[in-house]
């Protein structure tokens, strides 16, 4: 392999009344320039970056540099993610995320995002997600007068039959390993 040097001295300044924008450049030997809304732009997974603006996700493939999902996503309670984890992130293909309309019953659901610019919506009852990890990720589904309840749902936002549901723990008992392993707390 070789490397390519780019001159980037010559280029034109671009403005715009809608908003300060801000160009990523990707480092190849020939640069691919993205136009984004804000400056606050999370790293790429699984070729898909988020960009945050006003309070509000959309998601961008770094491949095409179009605009998978608008800006109608909110970051949602993420089961057992370290805080500077939680932006939202593609992995397996997917991304959950907590859309910004509320639904008929006014609560803001949690829907799957997938690569291929589909959506999924998920039970209501979810109020937790975390990032997936080996296909599955685990979700905290809380109903009216009911003690919570955490399991693991695969890609598709199918219950994932063979793991325990663990109900009404508060000590984070479920955690993802790495190469398709999990761990659990069963103590009471």
């Amino acid at each position: 392999t070789s490397l390519t040097t780019v001159d980037h001295t010559e280029q034109a300044q671009v403005e715009s009344d809608e908003f300060d924008p801000i160009y990523m450049r990707f480092m190849q030997a020939n640069p691919t320039y993205i136009k984004v809304p804000s400056k606050i732009i999370s790293e790429a997974h699984d070729g898909i970056f988020s960009v945050l603006y006003d309070n509000k996700y959309s998601f961008w493939s770094v491949k095409t540099g179009k605009k998978l999902f608008d800006g109608e996503w909110e970051r949602c309670p993420t089961y057992s993610i370290k805080h500077e984890d939680r932006e939202p992130i593609f992995s397996d293909g997917v991304c959950g995320v907590l859309s910004a309309t509320r639904d008929e019953n006014g609560d803001k659901v949690i829907h799957l995002l997938y690569a291929n610019g589909t959506t999924k919506k998920l039970d209501p009852s979810y109020k937790e997600i975390s990032h997936f990890k080996d296909g599955l990720a685990i979700v905290k589904r809380k109903k009216l007068g009911e003690r919570d309840k955490y399991f693991y749902i695969n890609t598709k936002g199918e219950v994932q039959q063979g793991y325990p549901v663990i109900t009404g723990s508060k000590d984070r008992s479920m955690r993802p390993l790495n190469d398709n392993r999990r761990v659990f707390f069963s103590g009471a």
